[in-house]
């Protein structure tokens, strides 16, 4: 009787275990996506103004147009560094906190297979049970009430 109290609370645990972590891996994969957006919204940003900058260059005199084309280009080379930057944490840090979560759900799935027929939900009609059940093994009934 103490182990079948204990494996439910394992199953229990292990179940609040799984929950926990599926929030808190969608919220930081949540989290880490808009980070990538929001740095990738800022190297597009940055280009329009690399853009601006060689065109308005074009109509300055001699010096001012160096200038402003060596200012272009180190904020072209930053916009480099910064879709290096983009790729990077979308392939090292949010593919895999999605393929956790894929690992999760797995495991979430595994966890409602392996439970016992008493704690899946029911699926069906939801009517009054059929009278053809039969059990082979009745003394298993009563195990817990003898004295």
């Amino acid at each position: 009787m103490f182990l079948r109290w204990k494996k439910e609370e394992v199953r229990a645990g292990s179940k609040q275990t799984l929950k926990l972590a599926e929030k808190n891996l969608g919220e930081m994969c949540s989290i880490l996506a808009s980070y990538t957006r929001k740095k990738a919204k800022l190297r597009d940003r940055a280009d329009l103004l690399v853009a601006q900058l060689f065109d308005f260059s074009s109509t300055e005199d001699l010096e001012f147009q160096t200038g402003l084309k060596n200012l272009a280009e180190d904020l072209a080379m930053v916009q480099d560094y910064r879709q290096a930057q983009v790729d990077r944490l979308e392939t090292k840090v949010v593919a895999p906190l999605k393929a956790y979560g894929d690992i999760v759900k797995n495991k979430k799935v595994n966890a409602h297979k392996l439970a016992p027929p008493r704690d899946r939900p029911v699926v069906g009609g939801g009517g009054a049970p059929s009278s053809d059940v039969t059990f082979t093994n009745e003394s298993n009934l009563f195990n817990g009430f003898s004295k």
